[in-house]
């Protein structure tokens, strides 16, 4: 996957077992869509709390915050009850997604790579952040995305 490039839809469990598809959460705009490796783990807890701890900078802009690993569903739940996370995590368990993406790994305990896609209300990938150690970074470089290149993405809707 690249800038350019459009996402083709799919559809996941979110971390209570419902489907979640990419489509549904686009209609409320734009999408930072945020694959980490493993959940409850201290590098994937710092950078999901960080996009959680953002929540009123991606609200402002209009953006909506998703999560993504080859974790279980109820390995998905346990992580965002623990940590009190207000958005989407999808369980990707076969790789089918991340693969589609770019992001798997095909070897290593760690099966996904940490990367970041901004996706644009029309499916197209706006962004790709990558950084497999500043936890921080991809939740700052998406807002700052959006506040550089877009002046209102909520007004677009």
């Amino acid at each position: 996957m690249k800038i350019g490039d459009k996402v083709a839809n799919f559809t996941l469990k979110n971390q209570d077992g419902d489907p979640l598809s990419l489509a549904r959460v686009l209609e409320n705009g734009p999408v930072v869509l945020f694959f980490y490796p493993a959940a409850m783990t201290a590098g994937c807890t710092k950078e999901s709390c960080h996009f959680r701890d953002l929540k009123a900078e991606f609200d402002q802009l209009g953006v909506q915050r998703v999560g993504i690993s080859m974790d279980k569903v109820d390995k998905q739940k346990q992580f965002s009850d623990t940590h009190g996370f207000d958005y989407p995590l999808l369980s990707d368990e076969d790789g089918s997604v991340a693969e589609a993406f770019g992001v798997k790994r095909s070897i290593g305990i760690l099966r996904t790579k940490r990367q970041t896609f901004v996706i644009d209300k029309d499916s197209t990938v706006l962004a790709i952040f990558k950084s497999e150690f500043n936890m921080n970074s991809h939740a700052e470089e998406a807002i700052e995305f959006f506040r550089t290149n877009r002046s209102d993405p909520a007004s677009q809707n």
